[in-house]
C-alpha cells in the first residue's frame, strides 16, 4: 500500500482534531447557556496510536511550512484569538430564596476589582482588564484624608469614602458601539435568574440619542457583561431629532419580586414633555408594555424609583429653565397618584458656582444612599460624584470632597453613575461603576473600581 503524503496525513489529523471537537461541544452545557447539537463520535474512522502520532507531525510540519497554524488556530479551543472579546460567563443556578438584593453580604468573588500583572499566552483568551494605575496625585489625595481624619471627631466621614479610577468595561450594546452611559445596577448575593449582577445602561455613540434607549445586561463577575439569552434588542425604541428620545435607565426590585426597569422620554413633538415610563420582567428577558407612570410639572430627569417598605419613592433632579437645580422626590402607594413635589434638605448644600445634574439613590441595610453628580453651572462638563446617605431619604449628608472626581476618573467629564453598596460598618464598600465622555461629548464609557473607607488605624 502507498504511503500516505504530508497533506494526507494532515487531513487525517484535521478529522481526529474535529472528532475531540465534537467530544468537546457535546457535553452538557450549563443552565441557561447555548445548547450545541451533539454529533456521534463513531461516524469518524478509526486510527491506531502509530497513525495518529504520523498524522500530527505531518500536519505540524505542513502548518510550518505553509502557515497552518493560523488553520489551527480556528480549530484547536484555546489556541489564538478566535473567542469572542465578551465570553459568555456560566451563570449560577437560578436561586430558590428570596430574589431581593443581596443587603448584607459582598460578592463570593470579592467586590473589591482582581489586580493580574500576568501577560495572555497563546493558549488562553485574555482576561477583562481588573486593575488600572491610579492617578499620581490619588497617594497624596489618600494622606490629605488621613490627615483630617486624625483631627476629625467623626472618624466615619462620608469624605473618607474614596475611589481609584477604573477599568473601562466592555459592553454589549444594541447598535454594537460599546459607547454607553446612565447605568444602573443590581447585586443578588445568590443570583437572579441565574445572574449575579443586573445592569441598565443606555447607548450613546458619540452623543447620537437616537441609540439612546435602554438596555439590559448580565453578568456575574461585574467585568464580564452580556445580554441575557434572548434579549437582543433594546427595551423601548424612539427614533432622537426631531422626535422623542430616551435616557436615565433604572432597575429596581419591587416588593413582588420582579424587576422594574424605568427610563425617561423627552416628548419633543409634546414640547418636549418629560415622561417617565415603567416595564416588569419576571426573568429579565421578557418584559411588560410599558406604562406611564409620571408626566406633567415639574419637570425633572435622572429618576431613581425606590421602594422604602411602605410605598414608592421617586427622586429626580429638578431642572426647569431659569430655577436652580433641585434635587425633588414624590411618593406614591400605586405608582399612578403621586404627592406634590417635596424637596430634601442637603447637607451640605451645592456650592455656588455649581449644580446639582443627575442622582442614583439605593435603600440599602435599612438606611438611603446616594450618588450625586455636581457639575459647574455653565456647563455640562468637568462633573464630579460625591457620595449621600440618610436614614429616611429625606434628611441627607453630602460628602464635601468626590468619591471619585474627573480629574482621578481618567476622563475629562463625568456623568450619571451607579453604585452598588457591600458589607456594612467599618467594612462598607461601594463598587462604582461611573460614566464618562471625551472632550466634545464623544466616546462615551463606563467604567469599574471600588471605593473603600480610609481609616488612621
Amino acid at each position: 500500500m502507498r504511503r500516505p503524503s504530508r497533506t494526507g496525513k494532515a487531513l487525517v489529523a484535521l478529522v481526529l482534531t474535529a472528532s475531540l471537537t465534537t467530544a468537546q461541544v457535546s457535553a452538557p452545557a450549563p443552565a441557561q447557556a447555548q445548547q450545541f447539537p451533539s454529533y456521534p463520535v463513531s461516524s469518524f474512522p478509526q486510527f491506531n496510536e502509530e497513525q495518529v502520532r504520523q498524522a500530527i507531525t505531518a500536519l505540524v510540519a505542513l502548518a510550518a511550512g505553509i502557515g497552518g497554524l493560523a488553520l489551527l488556530a480556528g480549530i484547536l479551543p484555546g489556541i489564538g484569538s478566535s473567542q469572542s472579546p465578551n465570553p459568555t460567563p456560566s451563570p449560577t443556578a437560578k436561586p430558590t430564596s428570596s430574589s431581593q438584593p443581596s443587603t448584607t453580604a459582598a460578592p463570593t468573588t470579592s467586590a473589591k476589582p482582581t489586580t493580574t500583572s500576568a501577560k495572555p499566552t497563546a493558549s488562553a483568551p485574555a482576561a477583562p482588564t481588573t486593575s488600572v494605575e491610579p492617578s499620581s496625585d490619588y497617594a497624596q489625595h489618600i494622606a490629605s484624608i488621613k490627615d483630617r481624619l486624625a483631627s476629625s471627631e467623626d472618624k466615619a466621614p462620608l469624605w473618607a469614602w474614596t475611589a481609584p479610577r477604573g477599568p473601562q468595561l466592555n459592553l454589549p450594546t444594541h447598535d454594537g458601539s460599546g459607547q454607553a452611559t446612565h447605568p444602573s445596577v443590581l447585586y443578588f448575593e445568590n443570583g437572579w435568574n441565574g445572574w449575579k449582577y443586573w445592569m441598565a445602561m443606555t447607548p450613546y455613540p458619540d452623543s447620537n440619542e437616537s441609540d439612546e434607549d435602554p438596555n439590559i445586561i448580565v453578568s456575574n463577575d461585574g467585568w464580564t457583561w452580556q445580554a441575557p439569552e434572548g434579549l437582543n434588542k433594546p427595551i423601548d425604541d424612539q427614533l432622537g431629532r426631531p422626535n422623542p428620545h430616551n435616557s436615565d435607565a433604572q432597575i429596581v426590585m419591587a416588593p413582588s419580586g420582579e424587576m422594574y426597569l424605568t427610563w425617561r422620554t423627552v416628548d419633543r413633538p409634546n414640547r418636549s414633555t418629560n415622561r417617565i415610563y415603567l416595564s416588569k420582567s419576571n426573568d429579565g428577558v421578557h418584559w411588560s408594555e410599558k406604562e406611564e407612570i409620571w408626566s406633567g410639572e415639574p419637570q425633572f430627569m435622572s429618576q431613581a424609583l425606590i421602594w422604602t417598605g411602605e410605598n414608592w419613592r421617586l427622586y429626580g433632579i429638578d431642572n426647569r429653565m431659569g430655577i436652580p437645580n433641585r434635587i425633588i422626590y414624590f411618593e406614591s402607594d400605586d405608582l399612578k397618584t403621586w404627592s406634590a413635589p417635596r424637596y430634601p434638605k442637603i447637607d451640605p448644600y451645592v456650592p455656588n458656582g455649581e449644580r446639582w445634574w443627575h442622582i442614583d439613590v439605593q435603600r440599602y441595610n435599612g438606611e438611603y444612599i446616594g450618588l450625586v453628580h455636581i457639575i459647574p453651572s455653565e456647563t455640562v462638563q468637568k462633573g464630579n460624584l460625591y457620595l449621600l446617605r440618610s436614614k429616611d431619604g429625606i434628611n441627607w449628608k453630602r460628602s464635601d470632597t468626590p468619591i471619585i472626581s474627573h480629574e482621578e476618573s481618567g476622563y475629562p467629564n463625568l456623568y450619571k453613575s451607579a453604585l452598588v453598596p457591600h458589607g456594612s460598618g467599618d467594612d462598607l464598600t461601594f463598587e462604582l461603576y461611573y460614566s464618562g465622555f471625551s472632550e466634545g461629548r464623544a466616546n462615551w464609557r463606563i467604567n469599574r473600581t471600588l471605593a473603600e473607607r480610609v481609616s488612621v488605624e
